[in-house]
């Protein structure tokens, strides 16, 4: 081999296991501090939308009434699936393993 070889070869090699013991003194870093579920989370959706009488023919009313509820279903759904993620992260954090 040429001598600019070897002297290659041979930083790497030393380059490499220089970088082995590096890794021996690194920790583990703490569970992370997470806030928990927004108490609004946990509240209801707000209730639904009273329309008033007159003005409005029976389609108007039935469609301004389907909308109300649509909303109030995808709140409570919106809602619910936060609230989930959050206490399943929590227990995921809580537990020995990291897992719930």
């Amino acid at each position: 081999m040429k001598p600019t070889k070897i002297v290659i070869a041979t930083a790497l090699a030393s380059g490499l296991t220089a970088c082995s013991g590096s890794t021996a003194s690194v920790r583990p870093s703490l569970r992370p501090t997470l806030e928990p579920a927004p108490a609004a989370l946990r509240q209801p959706c707000a209730a639904p939308v009273v329309i008033p009488p007159g003005g409005k023919t029976q389609g108007q009313t039935e469609r301004s009434w389907a909308k109300d509820r649509v909303a109030l279903v995808e709140c409570g759904a919106d809602k619910a699936a936060l609230v989930e993620f959050y206490d399943k992260r929590d227990a995921a954090l809580a537990a020995p393993g990291g897992e719930p």
